[in-house]
């Protein structure tokens, strides 16, 4: 039987978050190029949404 709760989410610290989202950004540049770079891509390979992506300074 499969579990059907939903998963637990953690919340980071802002400096832990941008640090784990400009890690994946990194990873994809260097993987696909920065041309197939997109926030919805970002987003779902850090685990965030992809408006708190575009919130970065």
């Amino acid at each position: 039987m499969s579990d059907l709760r939903p998963k637990k989410r953690r919340r980071y610290s802002p400096e832990i978050r941008r640090s784990m989202i400009m890690q994946c950004t990194a990873d994809i540049v260097a993987r696909d190029g920065v041309a197939n770079l997109s926030m919805e891509q970002i987003g779902r390979e850090a685990g965030v949404s992809k408006s708190l992506g575009c919130g970065l300074n």
